[in-house]
């Protein structure tokens, strides 16, 4: 092995030293259910510039919850930064990054729902059947803690241990409450469940972009998205993988990738871009979901010069043809003034005339 091979080695093997120490290490709860509390906990390498660095970001995104207090960052010594919440809600799920700069490493947090979710469609009453009993004893529906009775809106069948919900079309009273199940003699609820519009997702059915210029898509619904939605887009059918060029931003009700921004449209990106909406990750890919589809039509960085420059070819072409015109008239006007000028077109003198004067 020659010298200048073992230094390069050397020079290898300290680079990827190095990149080790300073990679971010993350440690963390596993999946946390709706409630609970959660920690992250991020520790930088012996880099003197990691706490000037720090900033928390999750799926590339500022953190809301951190201006509301209900996130919060603690900073100890040997570069460790700890971000957490009392209570996890369902927007707290995502990838998680402690660092501003372009770090690929991330903390994924899993947040699991503690209910159920329920469709009710309009016209069609919604039966909800209570899980998690072992006998027929006599059961407790509650909505918001508070104890369900027969009513015209609800129907109680204690023999099938279901509740039929069936409010007027205009009645959004029922959505995103929690409703429970139980037996009598218990005060842990068997099951609970949360009940929500059909989501049906809305886009400009056209878009233009211009090549190179930022493009931001929104995924929209007719009927009010709930913070529980979730969103999913496809290019062509196909489902979009995470890139530098391609983010996610929530609006402003907080409803997670409505947005969806394109960096750098190029000519590729043309076609026909959709969101898929539902309240439950698993049923983003059912067949019966409602998709909004909004055609991208991308225009060359150029297109507009085009224009210009065929009209500044045009007044070059007619110009040239005008100067051509009038030099080619110019000079048969002034071959016509030198024949009528010729010795041979003169006139003749009076001799007689002359004579006569003399005498």
């Amino acid at each position: 092995m020659t010298r200048q091979t073992s230094i390069l080695l050397s020079f290898l093997y300290l680079a990827c030293t190095l990149a080790m120490i300073q990679a971010e290490t993350y440690n963390g709860t596993g999946p946390i259910v709706v409630g609970q509390p959660w920690s992250i906990t991020c520790q930088g390498g012996p880099d003197d510039n990691f706490q000037s660095s720090l900033g928390w970001t999750r799926n590339g995104q500022t953190i809301p919850e951190l201006s509301k207090a209900q996130i919060s960052i603690k900073y100890d010594q040997n570069n460790t930064s700890t971000l957490s919440s009392s209570s996890a809600t369902e927007a707290h799920d995502g990838k998680y990054s402690c660092l501003m700069s372009n770090s690929k490493s991330f903390y994924d947090l899993t947040i699991i729902r503690d209910f159920v979710s329920k469709i009710k469609l309009k016209k069609t009453p919604l039966i909800i059947k209570c899980e998690n009993i072992t006998d027929n004893s006599d059961i407790i529906w509650k909505m918001e803690d508070k104890v369900i009775n027969e009513q015209k809106m609800f129907k109680i069948d204690a023999k099938n241990l279901t509740l039929t919900v069936d409010p007027a079309d205009d009645d959004t009273s029922i959505f995103n409450k929690s409703i429970t199940c139980s037996p009598k003699n218990s005060t842990t609820p068997a099951s609970k469940f949360k009940i929500f519009p059909k989501p049906i997702p809305t886009m400009n059915p056209h878009s233009v972009a211009v090549e190179g210029e930022k493009l931001t898509l929104y995924c929209h619904n007719k009927n009010n998205f709930y913070p529980s939605i979730k969103i999913k887009w496809q290019f062509k059918n196909q489902d979009i993988n995470d890139t530098s060029r391609i983010t996610y931003k929530s609006d402003d009700n907080q409803i997670e990738k409505s947005m969806l921004i394109i960096e750098k449209p190029t000519l590729d990106d043309a076609g026909e871009w959709s969101c898929r909406a539902a309240y439950d990750k698993n049923d983003l890919n059912n067949d019966d979901i409602e998709v909004a589809t909004t055609t991208l039509r991308v225009k060359d960085k150029l297109a507009a010069l085009w224009p210009f420059l065929g009209i500044c070819a045009e007044v070059f072409i007619l110009c040239t043809i005008i100067l051509i015109y009038e030099k080619k008239r110019n000079k048969s006007d002034l071959e016509e003034s030198d024949t009528d000028q010729s010795p041979d077109t003169k006139p003749a003198s009076n001799k007689d005339s002359d004579v006569r004067h003399r005498k």
